[in-house]
């Protein structure tokens, strides 16, 4: 275990970010239980020499951490980062460059889709991390000496682990594919953050409403989306998404809101809203419902069958996990030829497809 040191001012920031190597391990810890976005409690940032436990919630200038970030010198080496990526944009503006994510380093590999960082290191012949302290209040003050034990391991071998497997990749010719995966999750991020994505993306159950239905729930996820994100709360305490499900599918303001689906007791800080933006959602056109969900036909499970078995072959043949190369849900699309793969997997299957 490499020795940490707590960073708590300014001077222990600036000193901190003199840290040597052309790899750096960084990490967060953050709380998001009732908040839209994430709450940081603790940054990590190290490797098997040092690590130095950031405190983000002391009073210091931070234009220097957000430059070390970009710092072109230095890979920013994150595991399974994207919540991580989050972070960094909300609350400094900025988005570590370069940086290498071991996650998805390890699925280029031929590894599981999201293996942990646990297993990831005893793989590479470390000793296994304690993980028994994930799930704690990270902006309580002070941190337990155990806790921040515990976030130090979290960075300490990433820069090693990072170095192994940039070698195999470069051997197998897939560096690209690590860089397509990671513009992929900024892109994410950077639409998460602009407010670009449809909330009605993350519904489920759309195709149980009718149009006018299908307006309504529309009307209140977004007024819901916009408020969450305004007053930094989480979407869940503002309605569920039952909730919202089951005023869609009322005719009119039900006299009971409590007793339907979801409800829970914030409602009444909601109340008045909710019912102005249902009732205003009355006034507009009724959307085309969408269609129920059909079973595929025998030609169309036929063709997602023989599909699947050939991705399976084409994964196996590369030493890749069949899932990190297609999903389901992409296999029933291209099956049925409404899309197509891209980057790199649209090179590997080319030949299938």
């Amino acid at each position: 275990m490499s020795q940490w040191n707590w960073v708590g001012d300014q001077a222990g920031l600036d000193q901190a970010l003199r840290i040597d190597g052309d790899s750096i391990g960084v990490d967060t810890e953050f709380v998001r239980e009732t908040t839209f976005w994430p709450v940081p409690g603790l940054i990590q940032v190290g490797n098997a020499q040092s690590v130095a436990l950031i405190d983000p919630l002391a009073d210091m200038e931070w234009s220097g951490f957000a430059e070390w970030m970009k710092n072109p010198d230095q890979t920013k080496v994150m595991h399974a980062g994207f919540e991580d990526l989050e972070l960094f944009a909300r609350h400094f503006d900025v988005q570590p460059t370069p940086y290498f994510d071991t996650q998805i380093a390890q699925a280029c590999l031929g590894g599981p889709i999201s293996m942990g960082l646990d297993a990831l290191v005893q793989s590479n012949g470390f000793p296994g991390l304690d993980k028994s302290k994930s799930r704690n209040d990270w902006t309580i003050r002070p941190l337990a000496r155990d806790l921040l034990d515990y976030a130090a391991q979290d960075v300490v071998h990433l820069p090693e682990i990072a170095s192994q497997q940039r070698e195999r990749l470069v051997e197998l010719d897939r560096m690209s594919w690590l860089v397509e995966e990671q513009q992929s999750a900024i892109d994410r991020i950077r639409a998460h953050m602009s407010g670009d994505l449809d909330p009605m993306d993350r519904m489920k159950g759309l195709h149980y409403l009718d149009g006018r239905g299908l307006t309504t729930v529309r009307a209140l996820v977004h007024w819901r989306e916009q408020l969450a994100r305004s007053t930094n709360t989480a979407r869940s305490r503002v309605a569920r998404d039952e909730f919202l499900l089951a005023l869609g599918a009322a005719v009119d303001w039900p006299p009971h809101p409590m007793k339907l689906e979801g409800a829970r007791s914030s409602f009444k800080h909601y109340a008045d809203a909710m019912r102005r933006v249902f009732e205003e959602a009355q006034g507009l056109p009724a959307e085309e419902a969408l269609p129920a969900p059909k079973r595929p036909t025998s030609a169309q499970k036929n063709a997602q069958k023989a599909l699947k078995a050939d991705i399976v072959k084409v994964a196996e043949t590369h030493g890749l996990v069949p899932e990190f190369l297609a999903k389901r849900r992409d296999i029933e699309r291209w099956a049925l030829g409404r899309s197509g793969p891209s980057g790199w997997r649209a090179e590997l299957l080319e030949r299938i497809l």
